[in-house]
């Protein structure tokens, strides 16, 4: 009913695209800034380190925070591929690039799997600077750098020719008067990754 005026961009989109009606409202910081990804007691024992103790740039530090930060993005590259299959639209949609993300993310999540259940948790190089005060924000998420910061290709993320596309973890938070801005990725990837960081 184009004669009212819509409250939001998905009242006017969601009806002729065959979309749910997807609500938005306002949600305190605490809130946005808390994962959902697993219940109270998972996410209590996977995390206690990094939850209760202070940064160190302990080995199960850096394997808890990388791990939340690969977390958040496995849940949500999942949602978004079931998300796309119950489109009435997905047919038309070419969903090859999310089968990319999903197959990309399972080879990791088995790399993650496997170092936590042999209690395995030095897989990954590190990197950290502390800013000398707090910032109002936190982040938890992985990403897939295409090139470094001089242009060069490190991988093609489009390609289904690549084993595994590398990931690095990016985790900021204000802790004790400061922030900790921590990278990390495994191991296995440092020869890629040797001019995006320049060490």
């Amino acid at each position: 009913n184009f004669n009212r005026k819509p409250k939001t961009f998905m009242d006017l989109i969601a009806p002729k695209l065959g979309l749910p009606n997807i609500k938005i409202s306002k949600k305190k910081k605490k809130n946005c800034s808390t994962s959902k990804v697993f219940c109270a007691k998972h996410d209590q024992s996977l995390f206690s380190i990094i939850d209760q103790t202070a940064f160190e740039d302990t080995i199960d530090q850096i394997f808890q925070y990388s791990y939340r930060a690969f977390s958040k993005e496995y849940s949500a590259v999942i949602k978004e591929k079931k998300l796309y299959e119950s489109f009435p639209i997905h047919k038309k949609i070419d969903v090859s690039l999310i089968d990319l993300k999903v197959s990309d993310i399972e080879n990791s999540k088995q790399k993650f799997d496997d170092a936590y259940l042999k209690k395995e948790f030095d897989i990954f190089e590190s990197f950290y600077h502390k800013l000398p005060y707090e910032v109002n924000l936190a982040v938890s998420t992985c990403y897939n750098p295409p090139m470094d910061f001089e242009g060069n290709k490190l991988v093609n993320l489009y390609s289904r020719d690549e084993k595994r596309t590398p990931q690095i973890f990016l985790n900021v938070f204000p802790e004790n008067g400061k922030t900790v801005i921590l990278f990390s990725f495994f191991r296995d990837d440092k020869r890629l990754f040797k001019n995006y960081f320049n060490y």
